[in-house]
């Protein structure tokens, strides 16, 4: 799948799995339906499973249903490309232009066009389209502000562009410790600092030698309030890693409830007997939650964390397990 429907798409297990079990329900009655609503929930399901090829008809029912809808088109769009070997040329392209023309602020669309701009190499235009992205993402999801901060910081790094600061859109959701001094409120703000900037930027880089990377992720991994209430302290934990795009897990690593907060970090050393290696992934989307079913895979009555897609070599990943699946 696209790699950033996959982010954005990710609004929490419980939906998805309410979503499966209307399914049924859904697809014997609908043949003779109008109901654009439940024609939109059928098509996202079936994405959801990863099966693109039937969502598109129930997709282009539902906006036969709903002209004029953003959000609809943009689904769409990126179903399309799933099922035409992830490519967003054509027709996908053009109900992404139209989805934005209808609502320039549409996050998914946003996003679609500056994956294309990217795989067109027109990486100003694509950090543009991702600046715009991060001013749309809302306030209850930093960990998908963040995802976007980082295609930013990529794209602008392929433009041989400098550096943009950390977005307000992403430093609003972060507690007032972690928050950097230089905040990019708008683009225009997203520039080459002054050369008084740079030269202390300068200085400051010769007195402290660079962080040294990590071959892996890291970061801190905990337990909600009121997720833990329930929780007997030696249910296990799981913390999984698995490869961006491919859904190849590649790290699973068991922990306990009385553990947490864990200070994780996941290398080559923790990948699975037989299988390739942490690294062998360049991004990668982690994801943790309490296993008192004892099942390999979330069940009803876990609680899990939302996924979080990360490059490799990422320090200070925050994963919070608070999501109740139903």
């Amino acid at each position: 799948m696209l790699a950033l429907g996959v982010a954005i798409g990710a609004g929490g297990h419980a939906l998805w799995v309410n979503r499966l079990a209307a399914q049924a329900t859904l697809g014997a009655a609908l043949a003779s339906n109008d109901n654009a609503e439940e024609w939109a929930l059928l098509a996202r399901t079936q994405a959801a499973q990863g099966r693109f090829a039937e969502a598109l008809p129930a997709f282009k029912k539902a906006m036969s249903l709903r002209p004029g809808d953003a959000s609809l088109m943009a689904d769409c769009a990126e179903v399309m490309a799933n099922a035409n070997g992830q490519k967003l040329d054509g027709e996908p392209a053009a109900l992404v232009a139209q989805a934005l023309a209808l609502d320039p602020k549409n996050l998914k669309a946003l996003a679609l066009s500056a994956t294309a701009a990217n795989a067109k190499r027109d990486f100003q235009v694509a950090a543009d389209l991702w600046t715009r992205a991060l001013s749309s993402v809302p306030t209850n999801q930093p960990e998908l502000a963040k995802h976007l901060q980082a295609r930013l910081d990529e794209a602008r790094h392929s433009a041989g562009l400098p550096a943009a600061p950390t977005s307000a859109a992403l430093v609003e959701r972060m507690p007032s410790s972690d928050r950097p001094a230089q905040v990019a409120t708008s683009p225009a703000e997203v520039s080459a600092p002054p050369a008084s900037a740079v030269s202390a930027s300068t200085a400051e880089s010769a007195a402290t030698p660079p962080a040294k990377a990590i071959a892996g992720v890291a970061g801190t991994l905990s337990i909600a309030d009121d997720a833990r209430a329930g929780l007997a302290p030696t249910d296990a934990v799981v913390i999984t890693a698995v490869a961006e795009g491919a859904e190849l897990l590649l790290v699973s690593v068991r922990k306990q409830v009385k553990d947490m907060p864990w200070h994780f970090t996941l290398t080559d050393d923790m990948a699975r007997p037989g299988g390739p290696k942490l690294t062998s992934a360049k991004r990668v989307v982690l994801q943790a939650w309490v296993a008192r079913s004892g099942q390999p895979k979330p069940q009803a009555g876990d609680w899990l964390s939302p996924p979080v897609p990360v490059a490799m070599g990422t320090t200070g990943v925050r994963l919070d397990v608070s999501d109740a699946m139903r």
